[in-house]
């Protein structure tokens, strides 16, 4: 059994929902919200809780196809999909949402489940042709549209939330000291590593999908200000 922090800093709502889908930054209507409670590798699952140190909050079983143990011990929280299983358990469904990374202070923030949700989805891209592949940014034509630019994402951000290109995110941005849109943590990441079997759309009855392709050169860079043959300085 993996020792688990403590994430009992929780703000409103009722044990196991999310939040309305009218409040700006609430978790979707489909989403409930939960935090690790105890993880089981070497049985191959995990149980989430509304509120974990409390012991009438219901166990939510989380099976290792869905999301392994040792992924999870190290959440913020997780995004799931509810549905009831064979032995009357509620479940995680396939794919969960994982919360991960840190502040701009390098803090891991209480969970506030009015705004944890980002305003922003989008994929990571990056290359290592003739870029670092630390040098990211974030495919999301709804920043681009509204900054005229790609959010990048540092490698502090990619290393705390275990980034990797290909990756989608849900995620909040600040403007920086280049006038550039950045992805700030902590940010959710879309587990895409499920294995079909356990769950079934409910659990994972389809393969994850592929990686997104990856361009050779990065996109829009005079518009980002990112430098035409080198890397990015954060």
């Amino acid at each position: 059994v993996l020792g688990v922090t403590d994430t009992s800093a929780i703000f409103g709502g009722a044990e196991g929902s999310s939040a309305t889908a009218s409040v700006p930054g609430a978790l979707p209507p489909h989403l409930k919200l939960g935090f690790i409670r105890q993880c089981f590798p070497d049985k191959g699952f995990s149980y989430l809780a509304w509120k974990p140190t409390d012991p009438n909050s219901e166990n939510i079983y989380v099976h290792c196809s869905v999301a392994d143990p040792v992924t999870l011990n190290g959440c913020l929280a997780v995004a799931y999909k509810p549905h009831v299983n064979s032995r009357g358990q509620t479940q995680a469904s396939a794919p969960v949402w994982l919360l991960k990374g840190k502040n701009e202070a390098g803090e891991r923030p209480p969970v506030d489940i009015q705004k944890c949700w980002g305003a922003y989805k989008g994929i990571i891209e990056g290359t290592t042709k003739g870029w670092d592949i630390k040098d990211c940014w974030v495919r999301c034509p709804t920043v681009e549209m509204e900054h005229g630019q790609v959010p990048v994402i540092p490698s502090t951000v990619m290393v705390d939330s275990e980034l990797n290109v290909g990756d989608e995110i849900q995620f909040d941005i600040f403007i920086n000291a280049k006038g550039q849109p950045q992805v700030r943590g902590p940010l959710w990441k879309k587990h895409a590593h499920w294995k079909p079997g356990k769950g079934d759309g409910k659990g994972g009855a389809e393969a994850a999908a592929p990686a997104a392709s990856v361009p050779s050169n990065p996109p829009a860079a005079a518009a980002s200000g990112r430098p035409a043959g080198g890397r990015f300085r954060f």
